[in-house]
């Protein structure tokens, strides 16, 4: 299976609200190609809505890592989640 491949299924996780397949899924996509931005953003994303704030970061650290233009897309989404836990 591709990168792609898992990113596709682990959109269908998602959608199944199987939250643990679809990080697994992700994680697996990432290992495949470290330079999956979209992986690392969906997992950040999904990392966040469980509670787990360090992962998120790190995830979403590596998105404006690997694609700095990606700032004010990932700030908004993150820094939209913050606010809405406070």
């Amino acid at each position: 299976m591709n990168s792609e491949q898992c990113f596709l299924q682990a959109q269908e996780c998602i959608k199944q609200q199987n939250v643990v397949g679809a990080i697994a899924l992700l994680t697996q996509a990432i290992s495949i190609d470290e330079r999956y931005t979209e992986a690392y953003l969906l997992r950040g994303q999904i990392l966040y809505s469980i509670g787990d704030k360090a992962g998120a970061e790190a995830d979403m650290q590596k998105v404006l890592e690997l694609d700095p233009e990606r700032l004010s897309t990932v700030n908004g989404e993150y820094s939209t989640k913050r606010a809405s836990c406070h």
